[in-house]
């Protein structure tokens, strides 16, 4: 985050403090890397090219900002730039009344890390996807199969069932579209974990497939790790936790940052740990009761 500054020092301190308020709460995100307070600090209120910011910091994304004071209103503008292109990914302005200080800082805060994280890992998840298309009809036609189980539209039967005919359409262009296979394999598993699909252990073994060739093609894929490990831990045999555990904690290795691959392994790890408990505790030898009916 580089401030800009308009010389007042009444507007200074307020700047200073929205901004470190966002560096602070962007750190929270694992999948960012973000750069401390005083490095960024140094860009404040100079004219610098983004790209040599970018460049000097290390970074991909440089997030701008300025605040304006007048009597009692704030306005507050945001912008996200890719550090390599200097284009632009996001911008925002926010207009509030100045009542109380703090409240205000904290709300411009919220407001605009709601906004750019979101941005910043969609770019990022962009920038991945098309680093290998084989075949652009395909591609265009898995995104469109992945957009579908974004967010709560996961949680639509209808959208997963849209997914599945979209990604099998991508893969019959393109059978090593690793984003088909993958939006394939997470569609199934949804199915069939939540029992919406005719035959749930045609799903679950489709969805095992599907993560399988993903890996396949792409052995540093984590989110078809991510897929395989959980669809394993629903194994109807009740005997592939020691693999399901394998493939989540290889997908948290190659991408110690995705959520979906921590949330998943710390899912795993503590339902095996409570399984194990709960086989321990049924095999542990009990006490006999004894009572002594000799006595009255």
């Amino acid at each position: 985050m580089t401030p800009e500054w308009s010389g007042d020092p009444e507007q200074e301190f307020l700047t200073d403090g929205v901004t470190e308020d966002i560096i602070t709460e962007l750190s929270r995100f694992h999948s960012l890397f973000v750069i401390a307070r005083n490095s960024t600090f140094t860009y404040k209120g100079k004219a610098t090219d983004v790209r040599t910011i970018a460049k000097e910091l290390g970074v991909r994304y440089v997030l701008q900002g300025s605040i304006r004071r007048n009597h009692d209103r704030l306005r507050v503008t945001g912008q996200l730039v890719d550090g390599l292109t200097g284009n632009h990914i996001w911008a925002e302005r926010f207009d509030r009344k100045l009542e109380d200080i703090f409240a205000v800082q904290e709300e411009l805060t919220t407001s605009i890390v709601k906004a750019i994280a979101p941005k910043i890992d969609a770019a990022e998840r962009e920038h991945a996807q098309r680093r290998r298309p084989e075949n652009l009809t395909a591609y265009e036609i898995a995104l469109r199969a992945s957009a579908m189980l974004t967010g709560r539209r996961e949680h639509v039967h209808a959208n997963r069932d849209e997914a599945i005919a979209k990604a099998t359409e991508a893969l019959a262009i393109d059978p090593r579209s690793t984003l088909a296979l993958n939006t394939l394999a997470f569609a199934k598993l949804l199915n069939s974990f939540r029992g919406t699909t005719p035959d749930v252990d045609e799903a679950w073994t489709e969805s095992v497939a599907a993560s399988s060739k993903a890996i396949d093609l792409d052995a540093s894929d984590c989110r078809a790790y991510v897929y395989r490990g959980a669809a394993l831990m629903y194994a109807k045999s009740r005997d592939r936790y020691d693999e399901a555990l394998r493939d989540l904690r290889r997908a948290h290795h190659l991408n110690p940052n995705d959520d979906h691959a921590l949330s998943s392994l710390g899912w795993a790890e503590t339902a095996c740990a409570e399984r194990r408990a709960a086989s321990r505790e049924s095999s542990r030898p009990r006490e006999a009761s004894v009572i002594d009916r000799t006595r009255h």
